[in-house]
């Protein structure tokens, strides 16, 4: 006895046969679409980015890239489950959420201490599910950048970012937030001191901040000066 099994269509192309199907319909032809296709192409959550200064994006101790820290709220809609999540900013893409251990009592994540049971990251790597609507999740996001945040971001402003979480079938669920720019570290400064003696060893006198006047042997300024043009002619 043969046995059919119905092909499920991928994501992308489920996304463009029901944009087609509702091109049609708004034309007046009648079309069926299958519900389980406008279940999926409905937004399944509700998502709440915390605002400055609560998500944050900071310098990493060591100096190599950037930490970011982002507090959220999730309201699902319907049963759904998230795989995975990104953020982008504007000096780079490749921001990477990291694997940290929950059994610990506290969360130490670069400058930021986050009680572990409101992290979401391993959470998100086990696929982090919503089995009915209504189903609320708080928790903050940690992530990592191998980009340092650009000088011209002090710290206390506020930069804007995007947050993308991915759900079970790939669809993108995008929402736009701010982070407020940590305390940035200091540059050491070095002080070299200008020398008081040029190459010949004559010493160097600065006079009305122009450049240097080299003091010779013989000659003072204001005094009578000897024509380069030969002894004994005067310079009128």
């Amino acid at each position: 006895m043969c046995e059919f099994r119905e092909k499920r269509l991928n994501p992308g192309h489920e996304r463009e046969y029901l944009s087609c199907l509702r091109a049609l319909q708004a034309e007046g032809i009648c079309v069926d679409i299958p519900g389980e296709w406008l279940e999926r192409s409905s937004c399944p959550l509700d998502v709440v980015i915390a605002p400055p200064p609560v998500s944050m994006v900071f310098d990493w101790p060591s100096g190599n890239g950037a930490g970011y820290a982002v507090s959220l709220r999730l309201l699902s809609r319907g049963r759904c489950m998230i795989d995975d999540c990104a953020i982008t900013v504007s000096w780079g893409d490749h921001i990477v959420i990291q694997s940290l251990d929950d059994h610990k009592s506290r969360c130490e994540f670069g400058k930021v201490v986050v009680p572990p049971e409101s992290v979401l990251n391993h959470r998100i790597e086990n696929r982090l599910r919503f089995p009915r609507a209504g189903h609320l999740v708080e928790g903050v996001i940690l992530a990592r950048g191998a980009s340092r945040i650009p000088e011209q971001y002090t710290g206390g402003m506020s930069v804007p970012f995007t947050l993308t979480l991915y759900d079970q079938y790939g669809d993108e669920i995008t929402e736009q937030g701010h982070l407020s720019v940590g305390e940035r570290a200091r540059k050491r400064t070095t002080t070299i001191e200008k020398p008081r003696e040029d190459l010949y060893g004559n010493p160097i006198t600065d006079i009305g901040g122009e450049l240097p006047t080299r003091i010779s042997p013989g000659f003072q300024p204001g005094s009578s000066t000897r024509s380069a043009r030969g002894k004994g002619s005067s310079v009128r």
